[in-house]
């Protein structure tokens, strides 16, 4: 088994690009409770943060129609209305990040540990490894109820490693979102970011930069990591 590098995926915009079909669920819940939802404010508010998350900053700054404050449960049953929206636009379009499926049989051949790290619901995490047929892939799968705090915070990072027994400066994250980015980040772990969701110049500041995973080899994983030697 090869021990010296562990790759950590996310999933929405890394394993398969939703981006787009979350944007319709979103557009169609914010509808649905009067939201005002800009796409300036995708970034921000709803990019790479659980749905817990987005939905407290949407109260915060935005507001619903009515005004009142939201109980856990409550937010808890919003966020599934919202993903179960999702599920039905994007249930008919599923398929892999071009490039994934080759680069998973690459790292499976080569032994190298998975796991997948999203702030996503447990029922979209499985709902896109069952229908894209890659969970088996995966050595663990941390989803946002295994943590304290969403990304930006590093623990969902720092959890996957902790169940992979690799350490932090010998994974390499995969990560489309700027919030996710910065959990690679602070974790102490090199990050890849690909272009689903923010332009190159956008996510400059990662260790290497891709548009599809054709684009990646195993020896280029590797050899970010001995940067760090």
């Amino acid at each position: 088994m090869k021990k010296d590098l562990a790759v950590l995926f996310d999933m929405d915009g890394v394993i398969c690009d939703t981006n787009s079909f979350h944007l319709k669920a979103w557009e169609k819940f914010a509808e649905k409770h009067q939201l005002n939802l800009e796409d300036k404010d995708l970034g921000y508010y709803i990019y790479g943060r659980t749905n817990r998350d987005a939905l407290q900053l949407f109260i915060k700054d935005k507001a619903f129609a009515n005004g009142n404050t939201f109980s856990a449960d409550q937010l808890t049953d919003l966020s599934e209305e919202k993903e179960a929206l999702f599920r039905d636009i994007y249930r008919d379009h599923v398929e892999l990040t071009p490039g994934l499926s080759d680069f998973l049989e690459e790292l499976k051949k080569a032994s190298v540990p998975m796991a997948l790290a999203s702030n996503a619901p447990i029922s979209n995490i499985d709902f896109i490894l069952d229908a894209t047929g890659t969970r088996s892939y995966f050595s663990a799968v941390v989803d946002a109820t295994q943590v304290t705090k969403g990304k930006p915070d590093p623990q969902i990072y720092l959890r996957a490693a902790e169940i992979l027994k690799i350490a932090p400066d010998k994974c390499v994250v995969m990560e489309d979102s700027t919030v996710g980015v910065e959990a690679g980040q602070k974790a102490g772990m090199k990050v890849v970011g690909i272009t689903t969701t923010h332009s190159r110049e956008e996510l400059d500041h990662t260790d290497l930069v891709i548009d599809n995973f054709d684009e990646l080899t195993i020896d280029q994983l590797e050899t970010l990591l001995q940067s760090n030697l």
